[in-house]
């Protein structure tokens, strides 16, 4: 796993008035607004029940948390993870082991073991499909969102998500970028990164 923790913060920006309207006629959670921003927070960490639940809380906003399923902080303190839930966090998911692509630039940390240069597509999607269970069992929900650890898309040139991207609502990827909702891309949300400013 990344030792760099980031805050990831992902928006959709309506961009004309007509298309805030049609928002608004289709949900009306917008309230009269023109863009939605979307707080997540990756890796399932200490400091996200520490500080940034109780912050979000005390503030009336909840975020995402991309929990990763082998996270010890998932299993250490899965009573507050699943209180989180029940009080509006979303759980997303972002894999059982969190792979990323250990031959890239600055990859060093990767593990031999989660290396996703080594996976298989099977693998991959049985490690999301494990982690899926998981938060279902924390959280009760099944609609819930992913995020690509690293922003990887690719094993051996095929996008792994498209085996189970009907199983998400949507997916967060890591690439910068402030969309009108038609032309986001559910399968590959952009948004701005944050980690340590």
């Amino acid at each position: 796993m990344n030792p760099l923790k980031p805050l990831v913060l992902a928006a959709i920006l309506l961009g004309s008035s007509r298309l805030a309207a049609q928002a608004q006629a289709t949900s009306p959670g917008w309230n009269n607004k023109q863009c939605a921003v979307v707080l997540t927070y990756d890796d399932a960490i200490d400091v996200d029940l520490d500080n940034v639940v109780p912050a979000l809380d005390s503030a009336k906003l909840r975020g995402t948390f991309y929990l990763i399923g082998s996270s010890p902080v998932v299993t250490r303190r899965l009573g507050e993870w699943r209180r989180a839930a029940q009080r509006g966090h979303e759980l997303g998911n972002h894999t059982l082991f969190h792979p990323c692509d250990g031959r890239l630039p600055n990859r060093s940390w990767v593990s031999p073991d989660h290396d996703l240069s080594k996976y298989t597509v099977g693998r991959a999607v049985d490690e999301i499909r494990a982690n899926n269970v998981l938060l279902n069992a924390i959280d009760g929900k099944t609609a819930r969102t992913f995020a690509y650890p690293c922003g990887d898309l690719l094993i051996d040139g095929v996008n792994y998500y498209d085996k189970v991207k009907t199983e998400f609502v949507a997916a967060r990827g890591v690439a910068p970028g402030l969309l009108t909702a038609a032309q986001a891309k559910l399968d590959n949300m952009d948004c701005y990164s944050i980690n340590g400013q």
